[in-house]
């Protein structure tokens, strides 16, 4: 797929949303951003507005940077985590328990390890 503006305009951005102060300097806009580039921000009155700045901005911040073909940050999308039952003997339980806190996060480490390995079982 040939990476273009449409191609990144459509990629799954954290968008961050934040109701600002109501005050003389602020007024109580929104002003929202994506989390993988916060300086590019669109500010209105309500949040759509704000979400269709930010859109706008994002835009035009994409087409400069690919006419100078200036790399663009694409957004990290985490693996969903499903939940599985296994069996697993005492003894390896209890060994797992003496140097990690948390047998899920550990578990899944190992066998990232044994995979990023090729290590066959």
């Amino acid at each position: 797929m040939k990476k273009n503006k449409e191609y990144y305009l459509n990629l799954p951005y954290k968008m961050v949303m934040v109701k600002m102060p109501n005050d003389e300097i602020y007024s109580g806009q929104y002003e929202a951003h994506y989390a993988e580039y916060p300086t590019v921000v669109g500010v209105g009155k309500t949040k759509i507005e704000a979400i269709s700045n930010l859109d706008e901005a994002f835009g035009y911040m994409i087409e400069d940077l690919l006419s100078v073909g200036d790399d663009i940050i694409e957004p990290v999308v985490e693996d969903v985590k499903k939940r599985v039952n296994v069996l697993i003997s005492e003894r390896v339980l209890d060994a797992i328990a003496k140097i990690s806190s948390n047998r899920s996060l550990f578990l899944e480490k190992a066998a990232q390890h044994v995979i990023n390995n090729k290590i066959l079982v």
